[in-house]
């Protein structure tokens, strides 16, 4: 069993409230789940950074494979890296950059033309908005509405205009989606960048003889270890993990958004994880005191 947390974090950069806690049978649906609540809480309650932690629990006790402090952005890029959880962040579904949210609401909420009909229905088209990240941080995609197709040529156009992307028209499905990149800090850059650099080298040691090249395997060991001293990894335990397979895609005891959680006794809580395992030191986050009111958006893949 695979139990996973994300929590918000205090001024102290210890971690605080727990926003969202569920077990699951798969590290595809675990991973899904870890990056989508982390994307809601920092969305809602406007904060850059969260905590988060990954155990996986067998009979002889709790292992921790990840315990992780940074941005969800940062998340998705560390999740990624274990290959038991890359398809899980591929099919995260996260919500849309703060600014261009607002954008979305206001004309999801005031035009008068917005049509209650299926988007299969004659003459009208379904307008959406896909935020774009660099691989393996997962896109946005976020439904505005359906609108008569004239209406939804404008709609699509305007939103363009103020997001700074650009629109495009599927006829055959009677979409029209606004596809603009969504901004990224400096760090997450960085660790994408890491992040794509330590595959390749993987991926070119392992073509390597370890007697005949060994100069040349020592060398790219060197800069692998390097990446990996600053990037937060995963501790597997290949032994214990649970099959990712289609039937084994179930969670249980999900608790989020402030619900009661009460963690098993033999999983670590993600305070004692991450002060057991302190991530790179960060400036403090301020604590958060309440959920800050927001538009729901409808988040299609």
């Amino acid at each position: 069993m695979i139990t996973v947390e994300v929590a918000t974090l205090d001024q102290h950069n210890d971690p605080g409230h727990v926003f969202a806690r569920a077990e699951f049978q798969s590290r595809t649906a675990a991973s899904s789940f870890a990056v989508s609540q982390a994307a809601m809480l920092s969305a809602g309650r406007e904060v850059d950074r969260i905590a988060a932690a990954v155990n996986v629990r067998s009979s002889d006790g709790a292992h921790t494979e990840l315990p992780f402090t940074g941005t969800p952005n940062e998340l998705a890029v560390v999740l990624s890296s274990e290959p038991g959880y890359a398809a899980g962040v591929r099919k995260a579904q996260v919500p849309a950059p703060p600014a261009v949210a607002e954008v979305i609401a206001r004309f999801a909420d005031s035009a008068p033309s917005r049509i209650d009909a299926p988007p299969t229905a004659p003459d009208v088209s379904e307008v959406r908005v896909q935020s774009t990240r660099p691989g393996p941080i997962p896109d946005s995609r976020t439904v505005v509405g359906v609108y008569s197709t004239a209406d939804a040529k404008r709609i699509a156009s305007a939103i363009a205009e103020r997001v700074g992307g650009s629109v495009t028209a599927d006829p055959e499905s009677q979409k029209l989606t606004v596809s603009h990149a969504a901004p990224i800090t400096v760090h997450e850059r960085e660790a994408v960048e890491r992040r794509h650099r330590i595959a390749s080298l993987r991926a070119n040691i392992a073509t390597l003889d370890t007697v005949r090249d060994r100069d040349h395997v020592a060398a790219l060991s060197g800069e692998l270890g390097d990446l990996q001293k600053r990037t937060q990894s995963f501790e597997p335990r290949a032994d214990i993990a649970p099959i990712d397979d289609p039937a084994a895609q179930g969670q249980s005891n999900v608790s989020v958004a402030g619900q009661p959680s009460t963690p098993s006794m033999a999983t670590p809580s993600l305070r004692a994880v991450l002060n057991r395992r302190p991530s790179h030191p960060r400036e403090a986050t301020p604590p958060v005191q309440s959920p800050q009111p927001r538009v729901a958006h409808d988040l299609g893949r």
